[in-house]
């Protein structure tokens, strides 16, 4: 026998999209009584407009409706970037296979055929509410992340926006590079990160007009491996330690802290050496003035031909600053 087990169910604002008064307030009655808040619309354009006002947690709909059906509603919703990513559950008559296959490939998260068992619905709304949770706390997650590397950056004048401007140069290069989705989103929150280990630098030594001396450049080369160190234990940033720790390794193994060498380095790691230097080039710091982008982009072409650089992606990021990709960024 098959024990069910009650676990608590997040509190959630859920649309219910149908046509049919019976169905609204069956759905209606079940989810008010596990103490959610919900909203009512009863065709796709009203649907659409709910969502456009205010975006809920979860989407109950009805794939039979008047105006816009149900198809049209969530391919509208998958199509916009705000609205993609809450979760919508279909309900349908339709039980023939072609209709939940449409309802998968346009981005349907479940589907319960009508007359539907309510125990199976509220087991599948629940599981649903749970993976929204756990997305909104990853976005909270970059949200810190982001205002970390604002305070990091804070403490060295001559690097104002650059956290920022890294951060683009980086994430477009991995786009033209092909990386997966997820990989991106580390990419992004490792290059946000990639100075963390400065907040443990002197500000005497950031700050220094003029050359560092042996002993000043001791304190800045710790930086990675310090703020990697920080970010060890934290599990949901467990990917973005090597970038944070190997974004000033070279594929000679000239860099550092780790003196790596080819394919030792991971793409990501790679990628952002790339972006790190490009932007130190053409931006002006307390030892040099900044760089024209063509000259920063001969610099780099040098650097893959010395074996230090990954020359295929220095080829991609050349095309891109050759293209004007990165021409609204400024220093």
């Amino acid at each position: 026998m098959i024990r069910m087990i009650n676990m608590p169910m997040p509190k959630a604002d859920i649309l219910v999209v149908d046509d049919n008064e019976m169905n609204v307030r069956v759905l209606e009655a079940l989810l008010v009584s596990r103490g959610h808040d919900v909203r009512v619309a009863r065709d796709g354009e009203e649907a659409l407009e709910q969502i456009d006002k205010k975006h809920p947690d979860l989407v109950l709909l009805d794939v039979m409706m008047p105006k816009i059906d149900g198809f049209q509603v969530l391919e509208n919703v998958r199509s916009n970037r705000e609205t993609e990513l809450i979760p919508i559950i279909l309900l349908t008559a339709l039980s023939d296979i072609d209709s939940n296959v449409k309802g998968i490939e346009l981005g349907a998260d479940d589907f319960i055929t009508k007359p539907f068992n309510k125990s199976l619905l509220m087991a599948r709304v629940r599981n649903l509410l749970r993976g929204k949770n756990l997305l909104d706390e990853l976005e909270s997650v970059d949200a810190v992340i982001a205002m970390t590397a604002k305070i990091i950056e804070a403490k060295d004048k001559y690097t104002e926006g650059h956290v920022e401007r890294v951060t683009t140069y980086a994430v477009k290069l991995g786009e033209a590079a092909g990386l997966e989705e997820w990989d991106l989103r580390n990419l992004k929150r490792g290059a946000l990160l990639h100075d963390l280990g400065k907040i443990a630098v002197p500000d005497a030594v950031l700050n220094k007009e003029g050359k560092l001396s042996e002993e000043e450049w001791k304190h800045i080369l710790l930086h990675p491996s310090i703020g990697a160190d920080i970010l060890q234990d934290l599990k949901s940033l467990k990917a973005v330690v090597d970038i944070v720790l190997h974004h000033h390794e070279k594929l000679d193994g000239s860099g550092y802290p780790d003196k790596l060498k080819g394919d030792e380095i991971t793409k990501e790691s790679r990628i952002m050496a790339i972006a790190d230097i490009y932007d130190a080039l053409t931006t002006t710091r307390s030892y040099k003035k900044s760089m024209s982008p063509e000259t920063a982009i001969r610099i780099l072409q040098e650097e893959a031909q010395a074996g230090k650089l990954d020359s295929e992606l220095v080829m991609l990021f050349s095309r891109l600053v050759k293209d004007g990709i990165f021409d609204a960024i400024s220093e």
